[in-house]
């Protein structure tokens, strides 16, 4: 665990050509918990960050081209217990034209 607590990264997915990995990096200061999602090459080489400010968890489609994700990570839902029909909103973002 680190300092600050939490987790510092946390692998989402894997792209489906096998050649990166969606990853959830915390790299803010102390009092801010989520983490950012970035794109790391499995060959070795930098992260690419994405323009989302924030990601709970997150899965590659099919092709590649682009992400499905939550912007809230399960563990800090204040409503996790509820049983009704209320479900977390699930967003998308285009990895070719990097929009959200």
């Amino acid at each position: 665990m680190p300092p600050r607590g939490g987790t510092d990264y946390r692998v989402l997915d894997w792209s489906p050509d096998g050649q990166s990995i969606l990853v959830r990096m915390n790299r803010v200061p102390f009092d801010e918990r989520g983490g950012r999602p970035y794109i790391v090459p499995v060959a070795g080489g930098m992260e690419t960050p994405l323009a989302v400010p924030e990601i709970g968890d997150g899965m590659y489609s099919p092709d590649g081209k682009s992400l499905v994700f939550t912007p809230i990570g399960r563990s800090f839902r204040s409503w996790k217990r509820y049983r009704g029909g209320r479900s977390q909103d699930v967003w998308t973002y285009d990895l070719v034209n990097n929009t959200s």
